[in-house]
């Protein structure tokens, strides 16, 4: 009789827990307070509004340093042959 008496215990103990759980809940939720309404009073949105306009303005960019370049390329020819004449804007910096 002692097995089956502990085989009760074991399948009523987490129905116990599970309805102490319940009542716990139920007084909870009839205990809660009411939520209050309030009315919803909608208040203007004050905005500047401007109407866009496109214009070309200069900008001036006053800097000091060195500039450094992203990569550094080598530029030769693919054939052989003589160089008759290279443009002025192919020289280092130019």
């Amino acid at each position: 009789m002692s097995q089956s008496s502990s085989r009760l215990k074991n399948f009523f103990k987490p129905l116990l827990i599970v309805m102490i759980g319940m009542g716990i809940f139920a007084s909870l939720r009839a205990t809660r307070p009411d939520a209050k309404i309030k009315p919803v009073t909608e208040s203007p949105l004050i905005v500047d509004v401007q109407k866009a306009v496109a214009q070309d303005t200069p900008i001036i960019i006053e800097a000091q340093g060195t500039t450094v370049p992203a990569q550094k390329i080598e530029l030769r020819s693919e054939v052989t042959g003589r160089l008759v004449w290279k443009s002025e804007s192919l020289l280092p910096g130019g």
